[in-house]
Formats: C-alpha cells, structure tokens, sequence
C-alpha cells in the first residue's frame, strides 16, 4: 500500500468492480463524500486470491487491521521491506495514507470526477508519517541491511513516503488551497496513530509542542467519574483529605477528635511546610536551569515556515555544531558541539534539511546552532 509508483506499475486490473465508501468505516471523513474503491484493483494490490469474499466490509477490516498495529501490520512489512524484526509498532498517520491511496489511486478509475468538496491531506500529516517511515528503515535491528534489489527499490520508496503523499494529496485534491485534512478521523483523534490514545498520550508526554497535541480533544487530563478533571497537586490531596474527613463527623465529634488536636495540626503544618519547599525547589531549579542555557544557546530559534527562496543556496555545506540542541519534533535533529552537519537545503526561516555526519542522522536543524566550515 505504501509504494504507489510501484503497484499502479505492478498491478492490472481486468474491469473494476466500484463500490461506494459510504458505508465504511476506517476512512472517515471521506465516507462521507460520494467517493468509491475498485475491489478488483485492490484485490490485487492486497494480494487476494479469492475475490469472490472480498467487499466492502473485508476491505474496511483489512486496512483497520494493517493500521492498528501487531501481527498484520509486522507481516505486512516483513513480507514487503524484509523488515524481519520489525515486531508491528504504530506508525504514524499510516492509516491517512493507506486511505488517500486506496480511495484515490488504487481506486482512481472508479472517482474520476471527485466532488469538489474534497479537502487535501495538510503538508504536516505526510512530513510525519515520511519522517516516521524513515525512522523504521534506517532501524537496521528492525530492518537489517540488504543486497536484494527489489527490496532496496521498496525501501526507497518508502523512504520518499512523505513526497508521495504531498503529490497525491496535491494532484487529486486540488479544490481546497486554502484549507486541508488534519489525517483521517482516527488519525487525528490520535496524533496520528490510528486511534489509540494511549500510545498518543505517551508520544505527547515525550513531544508536547508538537502541533497534533494541541489538537487533541483530551491531552494531560485524568477522567475519574465520566468528567474530566486535572490532577491534584499533594498539597490539594492533604487539604481534601482533611476536608473530607472533617464533613463525615458531627460538629461535636469534630471537637474532641484526633483531627482537632494540636497533634494533627502540628503534623499537618509539618507536611505543608515540606510540600512547600519542595515545591519551591522544583520551581527554582529550573529556573536556575534555564538561565544557566541563556548563556549558552541562541536567545531565539526562529519559528519553522518550510519557505524556501534561492537566496539561501550559497550557504549550502559543512557547518560545525557551536550550541547544544534537543530535538523537539520528529524530523528534527537532536546535535551536540563540534559535530559536523552537512546542510543540503535552508528555508528562510533559517531551519535547513542537513545530515549529521558524526552521528549519520538525517532531519531538520536551525543555523543559529552551526558556523560554517
């Protein structure tokens, strides 16, 4: 599904067989547009054999099942990459793309005249599902290095995963300039991760300014009773707990109970007085922290527009690394001092598409870090 060129090439349907999506339900929102599949052409492209049982609702499984994770989605690449160890992680935005090229290349006979009502996936879902791709084939233990032809020509293609989905997206959805798709419903609820919120809780944790957790209906909030609520600091749960125990008791007993007794309040105050300073300290040692890089890294890293003129292409070439910098997304670069970074391609906003030659890496990098060699 994911090597486009490679199946429209490969794949020869006798007559299509078109089938309106209305009814599916793995790539919503375009279900509800008058869009169809051709069950010949992706009985082939699936590999099966027996085309008499597949329709519309053994289609809508299969691409749930390749997208979700597991055993299908790691046969799927062992079977196509040679991804032998590849144990069926979650690969982001996967499922926008198998449906973009289901819906409307495999199955591109049978839509020729799509509605215009038909927006464009955004630029940024096929940047992360690309950057995820070439995350998977560079992991030589997932994907051990190869000298079979066939499988190198599949892996390169995935690699140039996120070109192929721009020009998809591009050629066949080009009514909405203005506006695009955040990936398909399940992609966006998640981050791009067909769904499962739990794995996009856990990728949020680890990339919080990434835009899709912004995007999130529920991000960082614990749901106790049906009703979301934020977590309680130790302090709030002391206060509570008091709260809670004093309302139980009558006014009477409140008086000559262990509650009321200098005891307790000496107790409490103790515990307070210890949250306290500990939360003083979290507090000013990252302060302490920050100031501390102040010195040390640019005081602005401009902000990623991807715009690129041809002003910047004599600055192309070898920079050595001057400033410590963790990667914040996915495509970038995570770079340490005195390290060599070869950049091929600067946007105006000053960020660049650059290999680290000390580590092999490739991904996006600011030139505030870097000094040309």
């Amino acid at each position: 599904m994911f090597t486009i060129l490679l199946q429209l090439l490969a794949v020869q349907s006798t007559s299509n067989n078109c089938i309106s999506i209305k009814s599916s339900k793995s790539c919503s929102p375009w279900n509800q547009i008058d869009l169809s599949i051709d069950l010949n052409r992706l009985a082939d492209a699936y590999g099966i054999q027996d085309k008499s049982q597949f329709n519309l609702q053994t289609w809508d499984q299969l691409v749930i099942d390749i997208t979700s994770g597991g055993q299908k989605q790691a046969e799927l690449w062992k079977n196509w990459a040679q991804c032998s160890k590849y144990t069926g992680d979650l690969i982001q935005y996967y499922r926008s793309y198998v449906c973009l090229t289901d819906i409307f290349v495999l199955s591109s006979s049978c839509n020729n005249s799509p509605p215009n009502s038909i927006p464009k996936l955004c630029d940024t879902v096929c940047d992360e599902y690309g950057a995820a791709l070439n995350q998977l084939m560079k992991d030589e233990q997932q994907c051990p290095k190869t000298t079979d032809s066939i499988t190198q020509t599949r892996r390169s293609y995935a690699v140039k995963g996120a070109d192929s989905c721009k020009k998809i997206s591009q050629a066949i959805m080009f009514n909405h300039k203005s506006e695009c798709l955040n990936g398909i419903d399940s992609d966006q609820k998640s981050c791009g991760f067909s769904g499962n919120e739990k794995v996009a809780n856990l990728y949020c944790a680890k990339y919080p300014t990434a835009p899709c957790c912004s995007r999130m209906s529920v991000s960082k909030l614990a749901v106790e009773g049906g009703q979301p609520r934020r977590e309680l600091s130790a302090l709030q749960r002391v206060v509570m707990m008091y709260q809670a125990v004093g309302t139980s008791e009558s006014s009477a007993d409140q008086q000559n109970s262990f509650f009321s007794s200098p005891t307790f309040v000496m107790g409490a105050a103790a515990i307070v007085v210890v949250i306290v300073g500990v939360l003083a300290f979290a507090i000013v040692q990252p302060i302490r922290r920050a100031r501390k890089q102040a010195r040390q890294v640019p005081a602005f890293v401009p902000v990623r527009t991807g715009i690129i003129t041809s002003k910047n292409k004599q600055n192309n070439g070898q920079f050595k690394v001057i400033y410590k910098y963790d990667a914040k997304l996915p495509d970038e670069l995570s770079i340490e001092p005195g390290q060599v970074i070869l950049v091929s391609q600067i946007a105006d906003d000053s960020w660049a598409d650059a290999q680290n030659l000390t580590t092999g890496d490739f991904g996006k990098v600011c030139l505030k870090f870097l000094e040309k060699l």
